[in-house]
């Protein structure tokens, strides 16, 4: 498309529950509000049948896909182009998020890191055993994303969980209510004595990947079965997912 004089040009985009915000595209160098949503044209930004609008979150924006279109307006007409769709997540690079990591070695170790041990047994035999959290994996960042959508807090008042999704507080909240099955669409059945048929042994899981992938695939029906350190290490891929990996564009490059 192409933009002329006279012309109001405005992105907007839609979160999967059916809000929407609509951002005016602000152009060469014009003030901007840091704490909202702005889209800004830079010098050299505005060729003869194109344009590259420059778009920015709030530092507390909600954690969610999101589409986008480009609205472009006349006085006579609205044309409306479909742009794609984007995952907005927390960012640990950016020192004004609260999820800020000041120290490299922090972000290698709890960001970058895919491979970890994990500890269990009780406090007189305690042993360890390493675990995969597969946030590199296809679809697990849907899955995560799936947990958010089916969550309690979601289906009883999606406007005001989508507003809570700006929080990484809540976010851990709503992580923690969604791990294991109880009351809920949740991810993981726990049992912790007796036999293991109909399901898989919390000793033989070794990975993220496999459990969010089985979730997915069933529906949201419970994975059968878990203990804690398996909860605790789902939960360490969905909090690495949703707080740490900062921005993914769906069928195009991720950056960060």
């Amino acid at each position: 498309c192409y933009v002329q004089a006279g012309v109001s040009l405005y992105v907007v985009f839609h979160h999967a529950g059916g809000l929407s915000e609509r951002i005016p595209v602000q152009f060469f160098g014009e003030r901007t509000d840091s704490q909202s949503w702005s889209a800004q044209v830079y010098p050299g930004d505005l060729q003869l049948q194109s344009i590259t609008v420059h778009l920015c979150s709030p530092v507390l924006s909600s954690v969610s896909l999101h589409n986008l279109l480009v609205h472009i307006e006349t006085k006579w007409h609205v044309r409306s182009y479909t742009a794609g769709s984007f995952v907005l997540l927390c960012n640990p690079w950016l020192k004004d998020d609260p999820v800020y990591m000041p120290l490299d070695v922090q972000i290698q170790e709890y960001v970058q890191s895919d491979l970890g041990l994990v500890y269990m047994g009780s406090h007189l035999n305690v042993c360890k055993r390493p675990w995969s959290f597969d946030q590199y994996e296809p679809g697990v960042l849907e899955a995560c994303l799936k947990l958010l959508q089916v969550s309690p807090q979601h289906l009883r008042d999606k406007q005001r969980d989508y507003v809570g999704r700006a929080d990484p507080v809540y976010l851990s909240r709503v992580l923690c209510t969604m791990v294991n099955c109880n009351d809920d669409l949740g991810l993981v059945e726990g049992k912790w004595d007796g036999s293991y048929r109909g399901g898989v042994s919390p000793t033989e899981w070794s990975g993220s990947a496999d459990i969010l992938h089985r979730w997915v695939v069933s529906k949201c029906r419970p994975v059968r079965y878990g203990q804690c350190w398996v909860f605790a290490s789902v939960l360490c891929t969905g909090a690495i997912m949703l707080f740490y990996v900062s921005i993914h564009f769906l069928g195009r490059s991720r950056t960060c």
